[in-house]
C-alpha cells in the first residue's frame, strides 16, 4: 500500500504543478488582442528606438512611427513641408556711412521708394543705427548686393579698411581677449560679428601695426585655426540668412509643444565637436542658428547651396526639455529604450517578451491614425505562430527560413510586399594599393564577377542588381548606372593592359609574382558574408589569390576604414534621398573623419560634386547628377554588387491604407508602398474589419 499512499500524498503536488504548467502555457500565449489591435509577429526583440543611428527592419519601422521629420518626400520624391511650414531666404547688406546724416538720407530715399527700382530687388526690412544702415533683401542671388548698392549715393560711404577674422569655433571670446591687451586697437572704428565664427574689423588710418599685432596673437593660438583676410577698402558687408517657420500644432507624446528650441537643441548637439551622433558635415554652410520666437528660427549661412533643404531633411528632431540636461551617453541610451517622440504613434509599453505596444497619438497634427493599437510581439515558437495565423490573430509576420514550408503550403494566406531596394552593398577598393590603384585592374575585377549568379533572396530580404548611385527612382537621375558586364576574356584583356598576365592558373605581375589581396568583411553580417564568399570563389577561379578576412564591425569601423588599413572591404549603406554626394566622393573627405573610404582623388569628380551642391536650377542639377554617376561608373572606385530591399508579409486582404491626401480628403487605398518607401505609408495601415468604423468616423 506504500505506492497508494505515495500517489495520494503526491496528488496535491502534481495538481499544483499542473496548474502552474497550464498557467505558464496560457501566459506564454497571452498577448493584447483588443478589438482594434493590429498584431505583427516578429522574430527577435525590439532594440533601441533611436532615429540618430542607422536602423533596419522592424526596429526601423517602429522608430519611423514614433518620430516625425522636419521635411518629407511626397509620392514623386519631391521635398515638401512637414514640421516646417515655410522658409525665406534673405540677403543682409550692411553699409557704413561717414556720418549719421548720410545714412539717414539714404534711409529716407529707400523708404520713400525714390530710386530706380530693380525688378529683382525686394527689400523686406530696413534698419538704421547711427551711421550704419542694414537692409534685408529677399533671395540669395549674388547680384542682389550690387543692385542694392546702386540705389545709394557712394560719396557718403565711410572710408574703412576691412580685416576679416575667421576661426574654427567661436570667435568672440578669443578676439575680446586680444582686444584687452591690444596696443593698436584705437584704429578700430567698428566691429561686426558675422555668425559665431567670423568678425569683421573696420579700421581707419594706418593698419599695418594692428595687422601685425593681430597675426602675432593668433600665431600663438594655432589650435583655433585662424584665417586673417585683408579685404581692402570696403564700406559694406553682406551675409545670408534663412528664416524657417514651424507648425504651431505639434506636440511631443508627453504633451509638451514642439518648438524652435527643439530644432536648435538637436542641431547644436549633432553638429558640435565630439558629438555622439555627428552630423556637422551635412551643415557645412551654416555659420550659426538662433531662435526668433517659439515657432521660427534664423540660420546664418556662409554660402547658399542648392541642397540646403536636403540637409534639414536629414536632421532628426529630439525633445529638448527631456534631453538638454543629459550629458552622459548612458542617459541617451536609456532615453531611446522608451523614447518620447512626436510621430503618429507613441510607445505605450515594452512587453516582457521583448515586443512593444504602440498607441495612436491623439495629438498628431496630420490626423489620428485609425489603427488605434499596434502590437509587435516575438513569436519564436512555430506552433504558436501557426495557430495565431490560422485563427486570424496576426496581421503581419516577419518569417524565418523554417516558416517557408508552411508558407508555401498555404500560398493564399499571406501577401508578399517588396520594399524599396535602398540598402546598397559594395566593395570599396583602397586606391592607395598599387594593384588596385589601376583603373583597368578595377574594371577587370568587376568583369570577372558573374553578379547574377551570386545574388540571392532570403525569406525577409531580396537583392536586385545596382542600377543607380542615387535613391531608386530619384527624379534627378532617371538614367541607370552602367556596370561592367561579366566577361572573363574582356577581364583578362583589361588586366593585360594594366601589365599583368596569366601563367598556368595564376595571374602574375611583370616580375612573375602571383597577384593577391585581402577582402575584409563584417563577420556579423550574414548577407555580406555570403556575398564575400562568392566573390572570393570567382576571383580565385579567375586566377587571383584572394584571402577572406572576417572581422567584427566595430574593429572595421574603428581601426580599418578611416586609416584605410585594408585592400578591399565590403560595406553597405542606405541610399539617401539627397543628390549631394560630397561627403562620399570628394577628395577633401579622405581621412579618419571623412566618408571617402576608397581614397578617390579626381578633379572632374570634385568639380561635379561642388557644382551639384551649389546648383539651384533643377534641370541643371539633373545634368550634373547624371554626369557624376557616369564618371563614378567609369572610375569604378567601388565594385557595386546589389541593392537590398525588405520583404513584408501581410495577411491577404486584411488591411488597407487610410490617410489624408494633400487635398485634405481621406480615401481608403489598397495596401502598397510608394516611391518614397514604406515609411510614409506604414502609419496609415488599418485592419479591413475596422474599415466600417473608420468610414463612420470620417
Amino acid at each position: 500500500m506504500f505506492w497508494l499512499r505515495t500517489v495520494i500524498f503526491s496528488l496535491p503536488l502534481v495538481f499544483g504543478f499542473g496548474v502552474y504548467w497550464i498557467y505558464q502555457q496560457v501566459k506564454g500565449a497571452e498577448y493584447i488582442r483588443e478589438d482594434n489591435a493590429m498584431v505583427c509577429a516578429i522574430r527577435e526583440q525590439v532594440g533601441n528606438l533611436n532615429p540618430l543611428v542607422p536602423l533596419t527592419g522592424v526596429t526601423r519601422e517602429i522608430t519611423d512611427m514614433l518620430f516625425e521629420p522636419l521635411l518629407v518626400r511626397d509620392d514623386d520624391l519631391n521635398i515638401r513641408e512637414n514640421l516646417i511650414t515655410g522658409w525665406e531666404y534673405r540677403t543682409l547688406v550692411t553699409v557704413r556711412f561717414d556720418m549719421d546724416e548720410s545714412a539717414g538720407e539714404s534711409e529716407a530715399i529707400l523708404r520713400a521708394g525714390d530710386f530706380e527700382k530693380d525688378a529683382a530687388l525686394k527689400i523686406l526690412q530696413l534698419e538704421r543705427e547711427g551711421s550704419v544702415l542694414t537692409a534685408a533683401i529677399e533671395g540669395f542671388d549674388e547680384s542682389l548686393v550690387d543692385s542694392f548698392l546702386k540705389t545709394l549715393k557712394p560719396e557718403g560711404f565711410a572710408d574703412y579698411e576691412l580685416i576679416r577674422l575667421n576661426l574654427r569655433n567661436s570667435v568672440k571670446d578669443s578676439f575680446e581677449t586680444f582686444l584687452r591687451s591690444s596696443v593698436e586697437k584705437s584704429q578700430i572704428r567698428m566691429l561686426d560679428y558675422d555668425g559665431d565664427k567670423t568678425v569683421n574689423i573696420f579700421l581707419q588710418g594706418e593698419i599695418d601695426l594692428f595687422l601685425k599685432e593681430l597675426r602675432l596673437y593668433y600665431e600663438s593660438n594655432r589650435n583655433l585655426e585662424p584665417e586673417i583676410e585683408q579685404m581692402g577698402k570696403l564700406s559694406h558687408t553682406s551675409s545670408r540668412e534663412m528664416i524657417v517657420r514651424l507648425r504651431n500644432d505639434v506636440r511631443w507624446h508627453d504633451g509638451h509643444f514642439f518648438s524652435a528650441d527643439d530644432v536648435i537643441f538637436t542641431f547644436e548637439e549633432l553638429t558640435r565637436q565630439g558629438s555622439m551622433y555627428p552630423l556637422a558635415e551635412s551643415f557645412w554652410f551654416v555659420e550659426g542658428i538662433e531662435k526668433v520666437d517659439q515657432r521660427s528660427f534664423k540660420v546664418s549661412c556662409n554660402q547658399s547651396p542648392g541642397v540646403m533643404l536636403e540637409s534639414w531633411e536629414k536632421l532628426p528632431v529630439l525633445p529638448s526639455h527631456l534631453l538638454k540636461l543629459k550629458t552622459k551617453r548612458s542617459d541617451w541610451i536609456k532615453f531611446f529604450e522608451n523614447p518620447v517622440g512626436n510621430g503618429p504613434y507613441r510607445l505605450h509599453a515594452r512587453r516582457e517578451d521583448g515586443g512593444v505596444e504602440l498607441k495612436a497619438n491623439q495629438d498628431y497634427f496630420a490626423g489620428v491614425p485609425e489603427q488605434k493599437l499596434v502590437v509587435y510581439k516575438p513569436l519564436i515558437d512555430r506552433e504558436k505562430k501557426l495557430r495565431d495565423v490560422r485563427f486570424g490573430e496576426v496581421e503581419t509576420i516577419v518569417a524565418d527560413e523554417r516558416d517557408l514550408i508552411w508558407l508555401n503550403r498555404n500560398p493564399g494566406l499571406f501577401r508578399e510586399i517588396r520594399g524599396i531596394p535602398k540598402f546598397q552593398n559594395f566593395v570599396s577598393w583602397n586606391l592607395e594599393n598599387p594593384f588596385l590603384s589601376n583603373n583597368d585592374v578595377r574594371m577587370a575585377l568587376a568583369q570577372a564577377i558573374d553578379l547574377k549568379s551570386i545574388l540571392f533572396d532570403t525569406v525577409n530580404r531580396y537583392q536586385a542588381q545596382t542600377e543607380s548611385l542615387f535613391f531608386p527612382g530619384a527624379p534627378y537621375c532617371p538614367e541607370p548606372m552602367f556596370l561592367p558586364e561579366y566577361d572573363i576574356k574582356t577581364a583578362m584583356r583589361s588586366l593585360e593592359t594594366a601589365g599583368y598576365k596569366k601563367e598556368g592558373d595564376k595571374i602574375v605581375d611583370k616580375n612573375r609574382r602571383p597577384v593577391s589581396f585581402k577582402l575584409t568583411v563584417n563577420q556579423g553580417n550574414a548577407e555580406q558574408m555570403k556575398l564575400a564568399s562568392s566573390l572570393v570563389k570567382q576571383w580565385k577561379e579567375f586566377g587571383l589569390g584572394v584571402e577572406l578576412e572576417t572581422l567584427s564591425w566595430g574593429e572595421i569601423l574603428s581601426k580599418r576604414l578611416g586609416a584605410r588599413k585594408f585592400d578591399a572591404v565590403m560595406l553597405g549603406w542606405e541610399l539617401p534621398f539627397e543628390r549631394d554626394r560630397f561627403a562620399t566622393w570628394h577628395s577633401s573627405q579622405i581621412g579618419p573623419s571623412g566618408g571617402n573610404f576608397c581614397g578617390l582623388r579626381n578633379d572632374e569628380v570634385d568639380g561635379l560634386l561642388e557644382e551639384l551642391r551649389a546648383e539651384k536650377d533643377e534641370e541643371k542639377s539633373y545634368v550634373l547628377a547624371a554626369e557624376l554617376q557616369k564618371e563614378i561608373s567609369r572610375l569604378q572606385p567601388y565594385l557595386f554588387l546589389c541593392d537590398t530591399g525588405r520583404i513584408l508579409r501581410v495577411r491577404r486582404d486584411a488591411m488597407k491604407v487610410v490617410r489624408k491626401g494633400l487635398d485634405g480628403k481621406v480615401t481608403p487605398e489598397p495596401l502598397g508602398i510608394g516611391k518614397a518607401g514604406n515609411e510614409r505609408v506604414r502609419p496609415w495601415w488599418v485592419r479591413v474589419d475596422l474599415m466600417e468604423k473608420t468610414t463612420d468616423s470620417l
